[in-house]
């Protein structure tokens, strides 16, 4: 049996995180940087900004609140207003007129995809056996939220709603795969509700994570390597008091939220409609094909046919949910929006490049290739 163990800088026997060139840095800022600008610049918002900022946008966009507060900021703010005043002086670079709004959301959609793109580096090298994809997977995020957010040629829409939302769920997907305090998964759970209902999905993450027992510890510096066989599972931690102390109340909460908001916003006019038979007329058409599979750069599907490669037992697991979530949007999506799924961009993105490397260490281990790698190879029976 050959066991691959890494012996170099990446090994990090110590817990400390390895050290990020700053070559590395400044290009992934670079490339953060133009997607949010690329993505504000040419993708269409689906909302009338001051109309949202009114509480008269149509439902149910109206209903994710979180992002009206900074909108609404932005009027009063001074500093604001001097970055649109220097931004509107780029001709050629930017339009004519540049908001105070349009520069608060450049601000957070820099912030939540640049924390995104963190987290799911965090992860994988806690994942890994190796870290040797490590300097790639920021990119890799990067390239998904590309294909899910602007390479659109049907519903070529944004709101602003959406990349907050992807940094809130990749949080809370830290959180839960390193046992965090509960006291931080819920308060994240109730912010992220008041940006988007999508939250919800993290409950059933949070339940089936309670059942992995050689999961990660709750320091990532005392992470162990996952073993496919040291993986146990106990089912009945999913309704233990401990997880329904905290399950049952965020459900609660989430309940009680939505309901408030239909009540409240019961006069404005609504953009929600059956999705079930539109979602079936459209997958007969075989030009939607390609953006409904581009959702998550086309990774989907490969991550669960292959998701026997992934040696951590909680990734592995949260997998699993993937047609269920697929289910979900079925029936409250639009699937032709592949925005839908890009909650899923932090572990498509995390287990993609696990599957990889695993893959890629079989290929070169045949070839003799071991020889040329930063760790060596041991075996024993």
């Amino acid at each position: 049996m050959t066991h691959l163990v890494s012996t170099g800088r990446d090994a990090n026997p110590e817990g400390k995180w390895p050290q990020v060139s700053l070559l590395s840095l400044f290009l992934n800022g670079l490339a953060t940087v133009q997607i949010v600008w690329v993505y504000l610049l040419h993708v269409p918002s689906a909302l009338n900004i001051a109309a949202f900022e009114n509480g008269t946008e149509r439902t149910p966009f109206q209903y994710r609140l979180l992002m009206l507060f900074p909108l609404r900021w932005a009027h009063s703010s001074h500093f604001m207003a001097v970055c649109a005043a220097a931004l509107q002086r780029m001709h050629g670079w930017l339009p004519s007129h540049v908001s105070t709004e349009a520069v608060v959301q450049f601000l957070v959609d820099l912030l939540c995809l640049a924390s995104t793109g963190f987290v799911v580096r965090v992860i994988y090298l806690a994942a890994s056996r190796t870290r040797i994809l490590g300097p790639f997977v920021y990119p890799l995020t990067l390239i998904l939220v590309l294909f899910s957010y602007t390479f659109l040629t049907t519903h070529a829409i944004r709101f602003v709603y959406d990349f907050p939302s992807l940094a809130f769920f990749s949080v809370g997907l830290y959180l839960i795969y390193f046992r965090r305090h509960s006291a931080w998964f819920v308060l994240l759970f109730l912010v992220a509700t008041l940006n988007r209902e999508t939250s919800l999905l993290l409950l059933p993450l949070y339940a089936v994570t309670q059942c992995v027992l050689s999961g990660p510890q709750r320091k990532p510096a005392q992470r162990t390597l996952s073993m496919r066989g040291n993986a146990s599972f106990d089912w009945t931690r999913m309704y233990a008091p401990r997880s329904v102390a905290v399950i049952l109340p965020l459900a609660a909460f989430w309940i009680g939220w939505h309901l408030w908001l239909v009540h409240h916003f019961a006069r404005n006019p609504s953009a929600a409609g059956p999705r079930l038979l539109l979602n079936l007329a459209l997958l007969l058409c075989p030009l939607s094909w390609p953006q409904v599979a581009s959702a998550c750069g086309f990774l989907c599907p490969i991550v669960f046919v292959y998701k026997n490669r992934i040696d951590d037992p909680t990734l592995r697991l949260w997998i699993w949910l993937l047609p269920a979530w697929l289910v979900f949007m079925f029936i409250f999506g639009l699937l032709i929006e592949p925005r839908v799924f890009g909650e899923l961009i932090p572990l498509t993105a995390c287990t993609s490049a696990l599957i990889a490397e695993k893959s890629m260490l079989r290929k070169l281990g045949i070839a003799g290739a071991p020889r040329i790698l930063p760790f060596k190879v041991r075996r024993f029976s």
